[in-house]
């Protein structure tokens, strides 16, 4: 999950679907690429079992897509942490939407 300022995002749209462009990629990269990836993510976070890391990275669903259950998992973070989601206050799919329509589901 990532976020950024209405402001920004009023006036960074290209910056931000680049980004999420990058960041589509990458998640697909991942599971493809564990090794390497484990290996990346482990010098970064300066972490010795690189075996570790790979098993965290398996866990991850690398899908950016804003679904139906991405919503749903986060509502019930929100509920365990007592902030409640409010999704047309704090989320603005036009960007993702730009990816394709596959990546917003009303």
């Amino acid at each position: 999950m990532v976020n950024t300022m209405p402001e920004y995002a009023q006036t960074h749209g290209a910056e931000i679907v680049a980004f999420l462009k990058g960041l589509d990629q990458a998640g697909k990269w991942i599971p493809d690429n564990l090794n390497e990836a484990a290996q990346i993510v482990a010098k970064s976070l300066r972490m010795d079992d690189v075996a570790i890391v790979k098993r965290m990275l398996e866990k991850i669903d690398w899908n950016i897509a804003y679904t139906k259950k991405f919503r749903s998992d986060m509502d019930r973070i929100g509920t365990f942490v007592g902030i409640p989601v409010e999704w047309s206050k704090m989320f603005d799919p036009k960007f993702l939407a730009q990816l394709g329509p596959t990546y917003v589901e009303t």
